[in-house]
Order: structure tokens, then C-alpha cells, then sequence
């Protein structure tokens, strides 16, 4: 094998195909052969959190899962031995194997030798004498060329590993020894070094002086000449606002107050290890508003709520009833009959008579309800249950307050009551509960760009500005960007760093 052909045996076939087979979990990746990383995460976001790549197995991160790769059977690999009559290649399933070629004769470079391979396994036979090794130079039957003047007049090239030379007219090499570094040769890859062999050859070693490069959320490492890459602790920052989640993703949160969602009596954010989460309150914890007479709300344990019976929540009562509770069913008992209501009046099953108009008659009055004298009696006319009720307080976002039909009032999911959506915060309601989507500082907006307070700005930094008036770092820029309100203390500082 010629040096031309020595160096193409060190290229990696980079052709992969063959299957593909989904990570569906930690424990089936654990005896995946060709891998040897042992458990896998099962999401990714990048294909380096799936595994250490070899040269028979690769990983990928398709559609936020992780997924092997093995390359092609036969593929060359960059591990190889000269004249050895045999090559390794990989086998289909990630892993390598070593195969007769008896093209790899032994002997490459010396043209008095003539390298013999018989079904994979190597042997030499020397030339006879006489026989050209040169344009004036002949062997000599023991394995050697003569003739030479200078070492130019000796077939075969110079290298790293081999430099010819010329004595007593004899031509020879000086082999570089054994575990030198090599140069010239292909790149071996992460965790490997190619060396000469002692003979005149290169060949592929293991190095972990090497390790693939490093990223802010992982650190690139070598193990027995195989590359790995091991995720950062969780909460390690990693960028503004920013930390790494711990499965090699910068992502991560650095408050709660920077995480999504809304605090409520049932949930409270928390962000433990930069990973946001919530705090939930215990099943059968009462809750905030006001679902309506007899009833209360309930947390239910997962950040939700429910409706529970609530005996102590009456209903308004009369001047000739009193407000009970059946269960969670609001209802009336009347007072015994005769009771004085008003003067010159009383009550009769449930009803304030002697009336002549309805402000003569007792009781409160409210929109869900209304006074009424009918036929001289006292009455009270109630809004059908569900009326959206008004001069009441207000329930907040994403709430309504209702008429129960008996003349209180509720409140209720209404998810179309929320704030107007700004260029740089978007809110919605989901069941009641009020959630914000803010922008990511520097997002683009109507007439400028997104501040970290969520506020639509001018400019946050240098790059939103183009062609300004005044430098954005100048001192009179930053007064009257503060004076006209438009750039969040976080961006102030910003520009106040950039300035020094």
C-alpha cells in the first residue's frame, strides 16, 4: 500500500445510513450496543444531550427526541493498521469489526519486498536480485535497493513517520519511533492523536488530551479515547436571565418571578435549581371567591380549584324569612306568622303584608335584588340565576359576577375578561385563572422593541438603533431616554456598561 493509499484509509466514510431507533427510555439505551454512555435523557433539545458520537454510532435530537443513528456496514473507519491485510470497518449496529482485505499487503514502500495476504493474514517475500527498484538502482535480493547516490535517488516519499536516506549506496528509511506524533494526516477526531508506528506508518491512538469543546450548559470529556459530554448542574448561569437546566440546556430560571404563570391561593411559583415549578396548596384548602351562597371554592391540590358545600355561607335572609342551606342549596325558612315587618305591617308565611308601595316594604335592595308589593304584599322580584350582575365589587380578571337567582350573588370563570394585550405582553384566561406571555427582551414590537420590564421601547441596545442622532452611549441619550420613560432600568444599566 502506497503512502496516497495509507492516507485515504485514514478518512472517516461520513455516508450514514441504516436505522434509526428512537430513545423511548433511560432503560432501554442501557445495553444499546456501540454507545457505551449507559442511561440517555429521553428529551433533548440538541443532539449532543442524546450521547457521545463514535465512528459507528451517532445521535441525533429529532423532534425533541433522542434517536440512534448507526452508520452504513462496511463504512471505513479512521482506526486502520498498514500491511496488516486487514480493515475495520463498522458493523450496521454502532460498533467495529475487522475484516480480511488482502489488498493490505504488508511491505508498502519498499519495492524490493513484495507484501503477500492470503485470507486476511499477512506475509513478505524479498525480490531477487536485480530485479529495478529505481531508474538506476536495482535489489539486492535481501530486501534492499542499490544504487543510490543521495537519498532523492530512493523510491518512495518522505513523511512524519519515514524520511529516506542513502548509505553506501544502499537505500533505507529512518522510521520515526513508535507513539511519535504524526502530522500531515488526516484529523483523527475528538480524543484521538495519530502517531507513527515505528515502521514507517501512521497510526490512530487514543488521546483524551483532546476532548470536544465545551459549552456553557456542558463540558466536553475524553474516556478511553471515547467523547462525552456531561451536563452542568442545574441553576449554573449561563446567559441574562438564564440558567442551565441540568440536562444541557440553557434555559433554565434564575427567580420565580421570571417564571410563567400566576401566583394564586391554590399555587405559588417556585424555581428550585433554575427549573420553574409551583407550590400547591393541600386538597380541600378553601380558596378565593365566591362560587355562590352554600358553596365555597376549594384548592384541589394540583394548582386548581373545585366547589365544595359550605354550610356557613347563608343566603341573605328577610324581614319575614331567614336564609338557610340545604347541602349546597341555598333556601328560605320563614318566620312565624305575625311577625311585625314594618309599620303597621307583618309577616304571613314568608310574605311582609299591608303594603302599599314597594319602598314601604322592608329589606335590602340590590341589582340581583328588587322590592315588590303586589296586591299588598311585600315581596322581593330576584334576577334569574346567572345574570351578569353590576355595582358589585369587582371580581378581578378572568372572574363575573352573577345574580344566584335568589337574590345574592356569585362568582364565575369568565376567560373573555382579561387586559387588552400590549405589543410586548400577551394575556389570556384559562378557566378562571389570568396568564402572561411577555416577549423576550429585544423581540420587536409596534414602534420599537421589547424591554425586560415588558414595556415597548425604542431601543434596548446599540444594534435597535441604526442610523441615530446621538450616539446611544453618550450620557445626553441615556438622560433623555429615562426622562421620556422609554427605557427600563434593566436597559439603563445596559447602556450604562456599554458607555464605560
Amino acid at each position: 500500500m502506497n503512502a496516497a493509499t495509507s492516507l485515504a484509509n485514514l478518512v472517516l466514510a461520513t455516508s450514514l445510513t441504516g436505522c434509526v431507533l428512537p430513545l423511548y427510555s433511560n432503560e432501554d439505551t442501557d445495553s444499546q450496543s456501540g454507545g457505551g454512555e449507559g442511561k440517555l435523557p429521553t428529551t433533548c433539545t440538541n443532539d449532543s444531550q442524546c450521547g457521545s458520537p463514535t465512528e459507528c454510532r451517532k445521535y441525533e435530537c429529532v423532534d425533541k427526541t433522542c434517536a440512534i443513528k448507526d452508520v452504513a456496514a462496511g463504512t471505513l473507519v479512521i482506526t486502520q493498521v498498514a500491511g496488516d491485510c486487514n480493515e475495520n470497518v463498522c458493523d450496521g449496529a454502532g460498533n467495529i469489526k475487522s475484516i480480511a482485505k488482502d489488498t493490505d499487503v504488508p511491505g508498502q514502500g519498499n519495492p524490493c519486498v513484495e507484501g503477500q495476504c492470503s485470507d486476511g493474514h499477512p506475509s513478505e517475500a524479498k525480490l531477487p536480485a536485480g530485479t529495478p527498484c529505481g531508474a538506476t538502482l536495482t535489489c539486492d535480493g535481501k530486501g534492499s535497493c542499490l544504487g543510490c547516490s543521495v537519498a532523492d535517488n530512493c523510491p518512495g516519499e518522505d513523511t512524519s513517520c519515514q524520511t529516506r536516506k542513502c548509505t553506501g549506496g544502499k537505500c533505507e528509511f529512518d522510521y520515526k519511533p513508535n507513539g511519535t506524533a504524526a502530522t500531515g494526516y488526516s484529523n483523527p477526531g475528538y480524543c484521538k492523536q495519530t502517531q507513527c508506528d515505528g515502521k514507517g506508518n501512521p497510526k490512530v491512538v487514543d488521546d483524551n488530551n483532546y476532548p470536544p469543546e465545551s459549552t456553557p450548559c456542558q463540558t466536553g470529556e475524553c474516556s478511553d479515547g471515547k467523547p462525552s459530554y456531561v451536563n452542568v448542574g442545574a441553576g449554573t448561569p449561563c446567559g441574562t436571565n438564564a440558567t442551565c437546566d441540568g440536562k444541557g440546556s440553557c434555559a433554565g430560571c434564575t427567580s420565580a418571578s421570571s417564571c410563567d404563570g400566576e401566583n394564586t391561593s391554590c399555587q405559588t411559583k417556585t424555581c428550585t435549581a433554575g427549573i420553574c415549578g409551583f407550590d400547591y396548596a393541600p386538597n380541600g384548602t378553601k380558596a378565593t371567591g365566591n362560587p355562590g351562597h352554600c358553596k365555597q371554592y376549594q384548592c384541589n391540590g394540583a394548582g386548581g380549584t373545585k366547589i365544595a358545600a359550605d354550610p356557613s355561607n347563608k343566603p341573605p335572609g328577610t324581614a319575614c324569612t331567614t336564609g338557610e342551606c340545604i347541602g349546597d342549596t341555598p333556601s328560605q325558612t320563614n318566620v312565624s306568622n305575625g311577625t311585625e315587618c314594618g309599620s303597621g305591617m307583618t309577616c304571613y308565611n314568608g310574605t311582609c303584608t299591608g303594603c302599599s308601595t314597594e319602598s314601604s316594604c322592608p329589606g335590602p335592595e340590590s341589582f340581583c335584588q328588587t322590592k315588590t308589593c303586589i296586591a299588598g304584599a311585600c315581596g322581593f322580584f330576584h334576577q334569574p340565576d346567572g345574570t351578569k350582575a353590576t355595582g358589585y365589587s369587582d371580581p378581578g380578571h378572568c372572574k363575573q359576577t352573577q345574580c344566584d337567582g335568589a337574590g345574592g350573588t356569585k362568582v364565575v370563570n369568565d376567560d373573555s375578561n382579561r387586559p387588552a394585550n400590549t405589543g410586548c405582553i400577551t394575556y389570556t384566561c384559562n378557566n378562571g385563572t389570568l396568564n402572561t406571555t411577555t416577549k423576550s427582551v429585544g423581540a420587536t414590537c409596534p414602534g420599537g422593541v421589547c424591554n425586560a420590564g415588558g414595556t415597548c421601547v425604542e431601543c434596548v441596545n446599540d444594534s435597535h438603533c441604526g442610523t441615530c442622532q446621538r450616539s446611544p452611549r453618550s450620557a445626553g441619550f441615556r438622560r433623555e431616554a429615562r426622562k421620556r420613560d422609554q427605557i427600563h432600568p434593566t436597559d439603563a444599566a445596559t447602556l450604562d456598561d456599554a458607555s464605560k
